[in-house]
């Protein structure tokens, strides 16, 4: 059974600005995407929440910090950056680490991210179920696709959970 939201961070849960150098946490404008945090109210009573990202510029601190700064940063239970876990997206590495370190299993978790090769793909690979968080309405290669859900609004995703991800494992 499903018991644990991973989302990746940039475009997923907080808007990557254009030309914004440095931690997200100190830049000048700081934007959560639409719907993240209406999802993450929805989620949070129901599921274990954590954010694993490939942010270069961030560690854990500071991405908590940025995450205060549009109020979500309280619905996360675990924080992980490519600094902590030695790997990135796509490797596989980054996503068992993620695993181990929550102490789940790969059917108990959901991974949620904008992008389909380093989001999607290696977490499906790994026996993650998966939702490709999809605002640009892209195609995806696989035929048949390979996630479990797709959205194009965040404010959705409650919704696609509720109805694909009950009763499995």
């Amino acid at each position: 059974m499903v018991n644990t939201v991973i989302f990746d961070w940039g475009d997923t849960l907080m808007v990557n600005i254009p030309g914004a150098r440095g931690a997200m946490a100190s830049w000048p404008e700081v934007r959560a995407v639409a719907g993240a945090k209406q999802a993450l109210e929805q989620l949070a009573g129901l599921y274990r929440l954590a954010v694993a990202t490939n942010a270069s510029d961030s560690n854990v601190r500071q991405v908590k910090r940025a995450l205060a700064r549009v109020e979500l940063d309280g619905y996360f239970t675990a924080i992980f950056t490519m600094h902590e876990l030695g790997a990135m997206k796509p490797d596989l590495a980054f996503y068992r680490a993620v695993l181990r370190l929550l102490g789940c299993q790969p059917q108990q978790a959901v991974m949620v991210g904008d992008s389909f090769a380093a989001d999607i793909m290696p977490a499906h690979q790994v026996g993650l179920r998966t939702v490709w968080y999809n605002p640009a309405h892209l195609t995806c290669h696989p035929l048949p696709p390979v996630q479990d859900g797709e959205i194009s609004d965040m404010a959705l995703l409650p919704q696609v959970m509720k109805e694909r991800m009950k009763d499995e494992g």
